[in-house]
């Protein structure tokens, strides 16, 4: 990657879940990189300015003053000027102003000003790193699109890691308990049937195949697992004739508890 170390302030953005093993010459990233967090990340690595200032020799410790110092802190690597002059350097200190950094070749910016970028090998490995954090993960989210919306909560939540891990569990039970009562509904479909257990599965999975009732968007498992709500399906006439059509209708009402009331 062209340093041996990554930058403080890139470790930072990256919540110290970015690492680099120089020796093995490999950028890991711990968890699921998202857009979110590589947008964070890249926003610390990115520098576009120029040196307009500086006509100086090659050598060990040698001193640039660009336009703008934003995102050059030491270990950054930088690729600097262009054409045959062009080169990559490892940033070793910094003021206020300038930078140091040992150089193989002269630069002079005196007459035309040449450009100082980050190197983009460490943009392009973080890019790579997000694609496959990606498609790592696409397969399981798109196997349970229901749990995207919980991980999209805990990333974005700027909880202390505890309540966000509170939080998550609390989201994720009830989606774990639906998931467990229907299997269990297809199993008991699959014994009684005497069928192979992808055919409950096929048959009352998918809404296009066998929907719910009441909801021709909703699989009909959903049916087999509402049987466990208790109380009376009833039907409301606010208009006191029972003949007309009914102004409210509930498939299942726990608790009915009514008080007279009087004009």
């Amino acid at each position: 990657m062209g340093q041996p170390d990554l930058p403080a302030p890139v470790i930072a953005a990256a919540g110290g879940q970015l690492s680099y093993n120089d020796l093995a010459k490999q950028l890991s990233y711990a968890g699921l990189l998202g857009s979110a967090a590589q947008a964070v990340i890249a926003a610390v690595i990115t520098v576009s300015t120029t040196d307009s200032a500086d006509n100086v020799p090659a050598g060990a410790a040698v001193t640039f003053t660009p336009a703008s110092m934003a995102n050059i802190y030491p270990s950054a690597a930088l690729l600097i000027d262009t054409g045959p002059a062009q080169e990559t350097v490892i940033v070793t200190s910094v003021t206020a102003t300038s930078f140091t950094a040992p150089t193989l070749k002269a630069h002079d910016g005196m007459g035309t000003p040449f450009p100082v970028t980050n190197d983009p090998v460490l943009a392009d490995g973080i890019s790579n790193l997000a694609a496959a954090s990606q498609q790592a993960v696409a397969p399981f989210f798109a196997t349970y699109p229901e749990l995207r919306p919980l991980y999209d909560a805990y990333i974005a939540s700027t909880d202390p890691l505890p309540a966000r891990r509170t939080a998550l569990l609390a989201a994720f039970l009830p989606v774990l308990k639906t998931s467990r009562k229907q299997e269990q509904a297809l199993a008991s479909v699959t014994s009684a049937a005497g069928s192979d257990p992808s055919f409950a599965s096929g048959l009352l999975t998918d809404a296009a195949i066998t929907h719910a009732d009441t909801d021709t968007a909703t699989p009909a498992v959903t049916d087999l697992t509402a049987i466990e709500q208790q109380g009376l399906s009833v039907q409301f006439f606010l208009g006191n004739d029972p003949a007309a059509p009914a102004d409210i209708a509930a498939d299942s009402v726990p608790a009915l508890s009514y008080s007279p009331t009087r004009p």
